[in-house]
């Protein structure tokens, strides 16, 4: 309207274009006049964020920021700076949280088959088990809890959990499974049940790892044989 009103009358194109006469003198008021208060108001604060940002070698987030603005007298809240600092592409660093590593393969480590090829339900109890490993974060340290399904009934059969990711953890775990179905054999006995490791059984999370548990139980830990699965969904 603004453009072509040498050419047509305002009351003409207000009408043609479904607004108000009074909303096209007010928006041409506000041209007029310059930025508003408010918009002063914001320029100022982003021309300081900007400045504490760049000080901070371009590491401070919001919360940061905001707590030199209020040190320095400015009375400003926490969801103003955020907004700013998003609307100007202003972004701190978060450091990543630490989480433990729970596959270490040894450079000996043979190669395990994949026995299973994701078919773990094989439609017979005992048949195919799922194990792996995962991290637990407590106010002690991290503890590492080890987990044994069974593939048919994807239930958990054996559990063990500790502040370490040796053998021994494994082997807990795979004992109470054995004792769970009712066929815990000796340490001499034969491998009627194959042992499949999968990256996520359902039961444990956050994201665990898979090789941990079918490498360190051997043939001959409790009558398993040990097989390890490609990675699967998250």
């Amino acid at each position: 309207m603004d453009t072509e009103k040498a050419t047509f009358e305002i009351a003409r194109m207000a009408r043609l274009l479904e607004v108000s006469r009074s909303g096209y003198y007010a928006w041409t008021r506000r041209q007029t006049a310059g930025p508003s208060a408010a918009q002063q108001r914001r320029a100022e604060l982003t021309v300081k964020i900007r400045h504490l940002h760049a000080e901070s070698d371009d590491v401070y987030g919001s919360p940061r920021i905001l707590a030199d603005l209020r040190e320095a007298g400015e009375t400003v809240s926490a969801k103003t700076v955020a907004r700013l600092m998003a609307a100007n592409g202003i972004a701190g660093i978060s450091p990543r949280k630490f989480t433990p590593v729970t596959t270490v393969p040894g450079l000996g480590s043979p190669q395990i088959p994949d026995l299973v090829c994701r078919d773990f339900d094989r439609g017979t109890l005992n048949a195919v088990w799922m194990s792996d490993i995962t991290y637990l974060g407590t106010d002690q340290g991290w503890l590492y809890l080890c987990a044994v399904r069974d593939g048919c009934s994807r239930r958990v059969l054996g559990w063990a959990i500790d502040d370490h990711l040796r053998t021994h953890l494994v082997e807990k775990a795979l004992r109470m499974a054995h004792t769970m179905a009712a066929t815990c054999p000796t340490e001499s006995s034969s491998t009627p049940t194959a042992a499949a490791s999968t990256p996520r059984p359902s039961s444990l999370k956050p994201p665990p790892s898979s090789a941990c548990c079918s490498q360190s139980a051997g043939p001959g830990c409790v009558g398993t044989t040990p097989g390890l699965s490609r990675s699967g969904p998250p």
